[in-house]
C-alpha cells in the first residue's frame, strides 16, 4: 500500500470525492485486488489487479470513473462501466 499512498499523495482530488476514492479502494482491496500503478493521461488512472480481472479507476472532475474488465491470456475485455458521484457513499463491484 505504500506505493498507492505514495501516488494519491500527488493526484488532486475534488473534495467531495475524497470520500468516494476512499471507499473505491477499500472495496476493492476487500475483493483481492491489489494497487498497480498510476498513469498520468486525460485525467490520473489509478489501475488494480487480480488473477483474472483489472480495474481502472479515473478521477474526474465530477466523478469517479471505474471499467472493470477481464483478461484472458493478456487481452482485456470491458465487463462494466461504473460511475461514483460525490453523493454516492456506497461502491458494490458489479461482477468479481
Amino acid at each position: 500500500m505504500t506505493k498507492l499512498t505514495e501516488d494519491l499523495a500527488t493526484i488532486t482530488f475534488p473534495f467531495d470525492l475524497f470520500s468516494g476514492v476512499s471507499i473505491v479502494i477499500e472495496e476493492l482491496k476487500n475483493k483481492g485486488f491489489e494497487y498497480s500503478h498510476l498513469t498520468h493521461s486525460r485525467t490520473e488512472v489509478l489501475t488494480f489487479t487480480s488473477q483474472e480481472q483489472e480495474i481502472d479507476v479515473s478521477v474526474e472532475k465530477e466523478n469517479l470513473l471505474i471499467k472493470q474488465y477481464s483478461i484472458n491470456g493478456g487481452a482485456r475485455k470491458l465487463i462494466v462501466i461504473y460511475v461514483v458521484k460525490p453523493t454516492q457513499r456506497n461502491f458494490k463491484l458489479v461482477q468479481v
